[in-house]
C-alpha cells in the first residue's frame, strides 16, 4: 500500500519541476521515486524486466551509451563531468522504469490520471497568472520560470518548451483514459481544455508539432473511426478559427501561427539558431566517430558556447558512434515494444506509439534528456501497457494449457 501511494504521488509531482527540495537539484518526484525504489528493493519486489522481451536492448543500450561517454571523458581528461550525467541517466532510464514496472495496473492507472490532473492544475495556475498578473509583477518571486519575459507560459515546469512537452504527454494520456473509460467525460473535457490552453500559451512550435503527430497516431492506431469522428472536425474548427482572426496569445501568433501560415520556420523562435548548431554538429561528427569529445564538453567546442539541441548528434559528438548506437538501441526498443503491445491491445499500443513519437521529436530538439520530465511520462505509459499485456498473455497461456489438458484427457479416454 505504501509503495502504491509513493508511486502515484511521484507521478503527480513529475510535471512540477519547480517543486524541489530547498538548496538541492532534486524534485519531490525524484525523492519519492528513490524512496519507492528502496522499499521495493528491500521487499524483494523490484522488477528488472522493464521492457519485456526487449529489456536487454534497453539496458544494453544504456550501458553502451554511458560506457562510450565514459571512455571519451577519460580520453579528454575530464572524467568528473561523466559522473553526474551518468547518475542522472541511470536514475531516469533504469531505476524509475524498474519502480513503475513493479506496480500493478490499478496503481499505474491512478498514476496516469494523477499526471493528467497535475498538468491540468499547473496550466490553470499559469493561465490565471497570465490573466491577472504581468511578468514584472511575478518575476521577483518566481524568476523567469512560470512566465517568460516574452509572455510564454512555463508554469510549474519552469520553462515553456518543457511545459509544452508535458501538455503533449498529458493529452495522449487523457485520450487513453477517456477511451479506456477510466475518466468521466466531463472531467476529461475540463482537463483537456486546460491542457490545450496551456499548450497554446507555451507557444512552442515543437510542442504543437509533437502534439499534432502524437494525437493523430493515437487516434489512427487506436481506432480509425475515432480519427474521422474527432480529429477531422476539430482540425477544421481550429483552421477556421485561426483564419477568421480568432483571438490567440500574442507569443503563439508570432512563433507558431506565423511559421505555419507563411511556411517560414525562421519565425518559430530559435529554430534558425538551432539549425545552425545542427549543421555545425554534423561537421564536427567526422572527427568524433571513434572517440568523442567527452561528456558535457560540446559547449566548449562550439563557437556559440551551447550544446547542440539534438540528442542524437550531441551523444554522437560527445561519446562517439558507439554511444550513438546505444541510444538508438533504446529508441528502437520503444518502437518495437509499441508494435508488440499494439498487436495485443490496440488502445495501449496506440498510446505507446503516440507518446514515443512525441519523445522522438523532442530528441531532435533538446540536448541531454536525463530530466525526468522528458522520459518519465512515456515510461509510465509503457509500464501501464505492460501490466495489461502480461495479464493477457498469462490468460492465453492458461487457456492453452487447459486446452492441451482436455485433448490429452480425450486421447487417454479414447
Amino acid at each position: 500500500m505504501a509503495t502504491r501511494l509513493i508511486v502515484v504521488v511521484a507521478c503527480f509531482f513529475m510535471p512540477w519541476q519547480l517543486a524541489r527540495l530547498p538548496q538541492n537539484n532534486l524534485s519531490i518526484s525524484d525523492v519519492l521515486f528513490a524512496a519507492g525504489c528502496m522499499v521495493l528493493l528491500l521487499s524483494g519486489k523490484l522488477r528488472v524486466d522493464i521492457f519485456g522481451r526487449l529489456t536487454l536492448f534497453w539496458i544494453g543500450g544504456l550501458a553502451v551509451m554511458l560506457g562510450a561517454l565514459l571512455v571519451s571523458s577519460l580520453v579528454s581528461g575530464e572524467p568528473d563531468r561523466w559522473i553526474p550525467v551518468a547518475a542522472q541517466y541511470f536514475f531516469a532510464l533504469l531505476l524509475i522504469p524498474m519502480v513503475l514496472r513493479s506496480c500493478d495496473r490499478l496503481t499505474l492507472q491512478t498514476a496516469v490520471t494523477g499526471f493528467v490532473v497535475a498538468v491540468a492544475i499547473s496550466q490553470l495556475i499559469g493561465l490565471l497568472i497570465i490573466q491577472f498578473l504581468t511578468f514584472d509583477q511575478i518575476e521577483p518571486y518566481v524568476g523567469r520560470t512560470v512566465l517568460s519575459g516574452n509572455g510564454r507560459l512555463g508554469t510549474l515546469t519552469g520553462e515553456p518548451n518543457s511545459n509544452g512537452a508535458v501538455c503533449v504527454y498529458a493529452l495522449v494520456m487523457l485520450l487513453h483514459c477517456a477511451m479506456d473509460r477510466r475518466m468521466p467525460v466531463r472531467v476529461a473535457l475540463v482537463c483537456g481544455g486546460l491542457i490545450i490552453a496551456g499548450l497554446i500559451a507555451s507557444a512552442s512550435f515543437s510542442a504543437v508539432a509533437a502534439g499534432a503527430l502524437a494525437v493523430t497516431i493515437f487516434l489512427v492506431l487506436g481506432r480509425l473511426s475515432n480519427f474521422v469522428r474527432f480529429a477531422v472536425p476539430l482540425t477544421l474548427v481550429a483552421v477556421i478559427y485561426v483564419w477568421s482572426g480568432g483571438p490567440l496569445p500574442k507569443p503563439f501568433e508570432e512563433r507558431v501561427v506565423a511559421a505555419i501560415t507563411t511556411g517560414d520556420l525562421d519565425k518559430a523562435g530559435t529554430f534558425t539558431g538551432r539549425t545552425q548548431l545542427v549543421a555545425e554538429a554534423w561537421e564536427l561528427a567526422d572527427d568524433n566517430m571513434l572517440i568523442g569529445l567527452g561528456t558535457d564538453r560540446y559547449r566548449e567546442i562550439s563557437p556559440e558556447g551551447l550544446p547542440v539541441h539534438n540528442l542524437h548528434l550531441l551523444v554522437l559528438n560527445e561519446g562517439g558512434a558507439l554511444a550513438s548506437l546505444g541510444l538508438s538501441a533504446m529508441l528502437i526498443s520503444m518502437c518495437l515494444t509499441s508494435l508488440l503491445i499494439w498487436r495485443n491491445h490496440r488502445l495501449d499500443g496506440a498510446a505507446c506509439a503516440a507518446i514515443t513519437a512525441a519523445f522522438l521529436i523532442y530528441t531532435m530538439s533538446i540536448p541531454h534528456m536525463y530530466a525526468r520530465i522528458w522520459i518519465g511520462p512515456p515510461l509510465i505509459v509503457f509500464a501501464l501497457a505492460f501490466a495489461r499485456y502480461e495479464r493477457a498473455t498469462r490468460r492465453d497461456s492458461a487457456e492453452l494449457a487447459g486446452n492441451r489438458s482436455v485433448r490429452d484427457s480425450m486421447r487417454v479416454s479414447g
